[in-house]
């Protein structure tokens, strides 16, 4: 179902780039979802074969008249309904997000950190990544007090371990003559 997804994903980001309406309907989107995620009659309704589409589009539309989603957000989510891909929204919604950032050159880091990190420092860690992959950064921090100290930060694919665990096991594997 990977490529349905990336189907709406660029249809979408056509649209609300097109528009200009980039922020908005990512925000609008991530309401959504939290909606869904707090409300299991909400998702058996709308996922359910049982209730009449004109029922879901109706109900989808209460709420997004009552949230003050923008038209793109509305006719989007109705699109969905109508497909019956609304049980996919999760999986469309992250599609989304990567191919916004894709097409407007933002990069998502995960950093993994012993303790928190304050606003400083993330900025410097924002500054570096971004020098080294040349695009905007966006970080998203996790702490794992397993660490000892340092940092993993995991762009894509690619991990760049500089945890002091990583350390002592390289230094580790050097003494073994491993």
């Amino acid at each position: 179902m990977a490529s349905v997804a990336i189907r709406y994903a660029k249809a979408l980001a056509d649209v609300v780039l097109a528009k200009h309406e980039v922020e908005r309907v990512r925000t609008e989107l991530l309401d959504f979802s939290s909606l869904l995620s707090r409300s299991s009659e909400l998702v058996n309704v709308m996922t359910s074969p049982a209730v009449a589409l004109p029922q879901k589009k109706s109900l989808l539309q209460a709420l997004a008249a009552r949230e003050g989603y923008s038209t793109t957000t509305r006719n989007f989510l109705n699109i969905l309904i109508d497909h019956h891909r609304i049980n996919l929204f999760d999986e469309i919604l992250a599609a989304v997000h990567r191919e916004l950032d894709q097409r407007l050159g933002i990069q998502t880091v995960q950093i993994t950190t012993v303790t928190p990190l304050d606003e400083e420092q993330k900025r410097i860690l924002a500054s570096r990544l971004q020098d080294l992959t040349q695009k905007e950064i966006q970080l998203e921090t996790e702490v794992d007090p397993k660490l000892i100290g340092g940092v993993v930060a995991r762009i894509g694919s690619t991990i760049y371990d500089g945890s002091i665990r990583e350390q002592l096991q390289q230094l580790r594997m050097q003494l073994s003559g491993g």
